[in-house]
């Protein structure tokens, strides 16, 4: 995920769901002096990394924020898994469950 935006400021702060981001191995922000260009780049996005991305920008003269809200999708993997060997009886019935997360929520078909 990559957020720009463009002007000439004392202090940029950005936040998600209102803390301020730390950088990280993961989490850049870069400036582009030529273009006063200010980027934030998440690598490798995981779930965790969805909700509301603001920027506040100042200088001496007056203070202005933008909101971005993130959200995102998942493939669908099972927690857990199925019994491989099941041994019953004639008659008797037998269970198989399983629990699968992602977003959107998979459908489950037997």
């Amino acid at each position: 995920m990559k957020f720009s935006t463009s002007v000439i400021v004392s202090t940029i702060s950005r936040y998600k769901d209102g803390m301020m981001i730390k950088k990280s191995d993961r989490i850049k922000c870069v400036m582009d002096e030529a273009t006063d260009t200010y980027t934030l780049i998440i690598d490798n996005g995981v779930m965790d990394d969805a909700g509301a991305y603001s920027v506040v920008a100042s200088n001496e003269f007056c203070q202005i924020s933008d909101l971005c809200h993130v959200s995102m999708e998942s493939p669908p993997q099972f927690i857990g898994s199925l019994q491989k060997e099941v041994e019953t009886i004639e008659g008797d019935y037998v269970s198989f469950s399983v629990m699968v997360h992602g977003d959107p929520l998979p459908a489950v078909k037997w």
